[in-house]
């Protein structure tokens, strides 16, 4: 019975530190300029430099002016941070919608590692 015990709270704290680290921790400033010599595409927001934060298992939020923003879906569903349409900028060409931030999403990805 001892030995069971100890094996349960091995499992369980090689479990909780698997969790722990990785990506989840990492975070990058991202400013326009940087992003202009990296893509040939406009730059998504209207802040002029934003942090990516990783947040494990696939999700990852953006960080302007101080105030934290959902930069996918998963952390949208996780309730991690506010909306990102508050910082997102309107495309000049096409009346109602964005600018493209899909360059932007795919870096933040490749960063945080969940693709």
């Amino acid at each position: 019975m001892r030995r069971l015990l100890s094996v349960l709270i091995c499992c369980s704290l090689i479990y909780g530190l698997s969790a722990c680290g990785g990506s989840s921790d990492k975070s990058e400033p991202v400013t326009k300029d940087t992003y202009a010599k990296r893509f040939d595409s406009d730059w998504p927001w209207t802040v002029d430099k934003v942090q990516i934060n990783c947040k494990g298992s696939g999700a990852f939020t953006i960080t302007a002016d101080g105030n934290e923003y959902y930069g996918n879906g998963l952390a949208k569903g996780r309730g991690l941070g506010g909306d990102l349409r508050e910082i997102w900028a309107d495309d000049p060409q096409a009346t109602g919608l964005k600018i493209s931030a899909g360059d932007f999403t795919q870096m933040a990805n490749d960063f945080c590692g969940t693709d």
